[in-house]
């Protein structure tokens, strides 16, 4: 399994995942996919059972490129990815004597897809159904994690910095607490006119140590907070100490931040040369 996640941001979505394979041994290697016919792309990130989801991942793409290319809506792109699905679970996927065990060869698929006459989506798999998200999905075995801290500190119409900052920590936290997700954090997005950015990888350990110890910071403002049988000053007193620790360890995220904006960099390659107002962090309305 893995943590795939998906987040929108103000001109598009940001897709993330870990990079770790576990099946015997743990490897590494790419869990992104991106299908582009004519103007409509799908950017397919595969949580589960890889040879299954990458067999999955050559239907789905079989499907889309039987539509004309008049018909690429949102509606017919969907049920190119719902028919590459029941091919390969009803195929392959069923009849498995392993189904629906411990070691069941499922898979499942957070999708950021566009369509030229509708625009951008993103939707999640389950088995041979999809559905669309609004604002944000996670799926695989860190999802309740990266959902739970998503509904936290994602908001509305963020600029795609304080997207990626989150999908860092996301990942760095589902990392740490589920051994079914590891290796580097692996990042693409898909802008709102249906390009995409290069994947790139991110593994700066400051960078994930900087979001590992904003959790161990908050945990004494949190105790301050809740003990109410102390006066006010003692709980400032405790409270400005969390902070000042907040404070120091903002070093650590500067000591990595040649390696954050060269990901930002290639992430928002295509922003700088086609939109400039990108730079002046003028953001349109969507």
């Amino acid at each position: 399994m893995t943590i795939a996640a998906a987040f929108r941001f103000e001109t598009g979505i940001l897709l993330c995942a870990d990079t770790q394979y576990t099946s015997g041994a743990k490897i590494e290697e790419t869990k992104m996919f991106t299908i582009k016919y004519h103007a409509a792309t799908a950017v397919l990130v595969l949580t589960g059972r890889a040879t299954y989801a990458k067999r999955a991942v050559e239907q789905i793409t079989n499907s889309m490129k039987s539509l004309p290319e008049d018909e690429l809506s949102k509606g017919n792109i969907q049920d190119a990815i719902e028919s590459g699905l029941r091919k390969v679970f009803n195929d392959h996927v069923y009849p498995h004597p392993d189904w629906g065990k411990e070691n069941s060869p499922d898979f499942s698929f957070v999708i950021g897809g566009y369509s030229p006459i509708d625009g951008d989506f993103l939707i999640g798999t389950e088995e041979t159904i999809s559905a669309e998200a609004v604002g944000r999905i996670c799926l695989g075995s860190g999802a309740y994690l990266g959902e739970y801290l998503a509904r936290m500190y994602l908001g509305r119409q963020q600029p795609l910095e304080q997207v990626v900052s989150l999908a860092i920590y996301i990942l760095q936290q589902a990392k740490s607490y589920d051994s079914a997700c590891g290796g580097k954090s692996e990042f693409v997005i898909l802008w709102d006119d249906g390009d995409t950015s290069p994947v790139k990888e991110f593994n700066v350990n400051l960078g994930e140590t900087y979001a590992e110890s904003f959790t161990r910071c908050i945990a004494p403002l949190f105790y301050s907070m809740a003990d109410v049988d102390k006066n006010d000053q003692e709980a400032r007193k405790e409270m400005q100490s969390s902070i000042d620790m907040l404070v120091r360890n903002r070093e650590m995220r500067r000591m990595s931040e040649t390696k954050y904006n060269e990901l930002i960099g290639v992430l928002r390659k295509k922003v700088e040369e086609e939109m400039p107002w990108i730079k002046d962090n003028r953001w349109p309305k969507r």
